[in-house]
Parts: C-alpha cells; sequence; structure tokens
C-alpha cells in the first residue's frame, strides 16, 4: 500500500510542474497530432514549426511537465538524450546523457517512455537552427505521434520571444 501511496504522489508531482520560460526563448508546445486542441492534419500543417527553434545549450535544469526526456541536436547534427524526468528516471538517470545517438536509438528510448494515459514530454533543444539539420526530419517521422509532446525553445521572425501560448492554440476550429 506504502508503494502504491508514493508511486501516485510521484505520478501528481511529475505532471504538475509547469514548463518554464528560459532567458528570452519561452518553452513552447509544438502541435501533437489528435490531441484534442488539434486533428492529426492541422498538426501535420504546423509541424515545421519546430525548425523556426532558437538555438540554445543544453537545458539539464529544464522541469518537464511529464515523463520523458531532453534531446539535444549539436552543430554536427550529433544527438544527445539529457534529463530525464518522471519515471523515465527508472531507465536513464537524470543526471546522465547518452551520447551519439542515431535517431532509431531516440525512437526506441522515446517508445519506453512510460505514459499511463498521458502523453510523454520531450524538450528538443539545438546548438543549431533545427532547418540546417539533416536528423531533426528523421526524429520527427518517429516522434512526432499522439502519445508524445514536444518541446522547442523558439522566437519570431524579427528575433523576439515569441508567446508561449501561441503554440497552444489552433488556428483552425
Amino acid at each position: 500500500m506504502r508503494k502504491r501511496i508514493a508511486f501516485m504522489a510521484l505520478m501528481i508531482m511529475s505532471t504538475a510542474l509547469p514548463a518554464e520560460e528560459t532567458g528570452d526563448h519561452p518553452v513552447v508546445k509544438l502541435p501533437r497530432p489528435n490531441s484534442g486542441s488539434f486533428t492529426h492534419k492541422q498538426a501535420e500543417e504546423r509541424r515545421s514549426e519546430i525548425l523556426s527553434n532558437s538555438p540554445t545549450p543544453m537545458l539539464a535544469s529544464w522541469k518537464n511537465p511529464s515523463h520523458g526526456f531532453s534531446l539535444h541536436f549539436h552543430k554536427d547534427d550529433r544527438m544527445t538524450i539529457y534529463g530525464s524526468s518522471g519515471l523515465m528516471v527508472a531507465i536513464l538517470p537524470a543526471n546522465e546523457s547518452l551520447h551519439n545517438q542515431s535517431p532509431k536509438e531516440v525512437k526506441k528510448m522515446a517508445d519506453s517512455i512510460p505514459r499511463f494515459g498521458n502523453p510523454a514530454g520531450i524538450l528538443i533543444t539545438s546548438d543549431i537552427p533545427l532547418k540546417r539539420s539533416q536528423n531533426i526530419h528523421k526524429i520527427l517521422k518517429g516522434i512526432f505521434v499522439p502519445g508524445i509532446q514536444i518541446f522547442y525553445l523558439r522566437t519570431g521572425k524579427d528575433g523576439v520571444a515569441v508567446d508561449p501560448t501561441d503554440a497552444l492554440e489552433s488556428k483552425a476550429r
């Protein structure tokens, strides 16, 4: 019984954490297919929004509002999985990283995130604008699915931070 109560408390605490702003660049949600707010078609039409990301270093202190991890793209397009949260720490301790990951390894790690009916959370950070990455398209093929909420940092066309609620609202209702 005690284990069940501790588990429930961990679940509540890990899903109640708010997304945070990081400097001048807010963490925003990429529209998630079939999420209730977006149809698959609407989310697919906005999938390329992640290519307008703000380059940033790894954000190990970011508090993921769900179970999941962070994925960092390096200047040479190598990928590192880091910053696990929630029940994901049983698979990858929060202070450890997996370097030089392939898109297949990232997909496998994403599939291993415990969900319990809630979407997993993956923060994508990058040293470069993702529009210059070859791997981002391979990654999105594997993780741009209803069961995974993708987060990223974004600025507007003029370099000014975008209101994070912009990515949360559907244009077509």
